[in-house]
């Protein structure tokens, strides 16, 4: 006996949603597996760019030579003009092109010296303990353990396991993999600056603040992190 039209009918809409499934599911296996590639790939720049940092770090190089090195090798993977504009939020929208431009620069050299200090405090390298890549989203989460000898700046150990914290938020620019946000032991650092910033343009101009973020600059320029520690 042959079927009649209604179960033709139900034999192709299932036979469709079975198709469509497939499809889905074989979707969602390739986004997972270029997930997985982007994170191998973030995985091994970061090695890479922990273990040279290092081992500049332990060098028996003059200490400012080591920090121009260091700071060389990390602004090769910061994004400055990302991290400037979360560091600013709204207010970012009060900068002519020049002024952000400038503002960029030197914002992204304040914050490569400040983790200069940190590599030159470190007794080892950083540990990689995770990195994740976002299947939805081309972006790359990682985490990173390491120890200092002793606290520094305005961050604070994490009190349960004694080791300092590294989270980096990573996205692709022009081919290459750059860090576009970064948390210190739970401070997330763009926020933190965020308030000094809105503070500032409270009651200043753009151009305030790129002065003040230049004599920043100025006067760590002369700073050697590898000296010995006052006591």
């Amino acid at each position: 006996v042959a079927p009649g039209p209604r179960l033709r009918a139900s034999a192709s809409l299932l036979l469709a949603l079975g198709l469509l499934l497939a499809a889905a599911g074989q979707a969602q296996d390739q986004a997972q597996a270029s997930a997985d590639d982007r994170a191998a790939q973030v995985k091994a720049m970061l090695e890479q760019l922990f273990s040279g940092v290092f081992a500049i770090a332990q060098s028996s190089a003059p200490g400012m030579q080591k920090r121009d090195a260091i700071e060389s090798r990390l602004a090769g993977v910061l994004d400055y003009s990302t991290l400037a504009r979360a560091a600013l939020g709204q207010s970012a929208d009060r900068f002519s092109r020049e002024e952000y431009a400038d503002f960029a620069h030197e914002y992204g050299r304040y914050v490569t010296f400040l983790l200069t200090q940190r590599i030159a405090d470190a007794e080892e390298p950083a540990e990689l303990v995770e990195v994740r890549a976002d299947p939805e989203k081309p972006i790359v989460r990682a985490l990173a353990l390491g120890r200092e000898r002793r606290r520094i700046f305005m961050f604070q150990r994490n009190q349960t396991s004694g080791r300092s914290e590294l989270r980096m938020v990573l996205r692709p620019v022009h081919g290459d993999w750059r860090v576009a946000g970064l948390a210190i032991d739970a401070i997330d650092i763009t926020k933190m600056f965020r308030d000094q910033f809105e503070s500032v343009l409270g009651r200043s101009e753009p151009e305030a603040l790129i002065e003040d973020l230049q004599r920043r600059n100025r006067d760590n320029d002369g700073v050697d992190p590898f000296a010995p520690a006052k006591k």
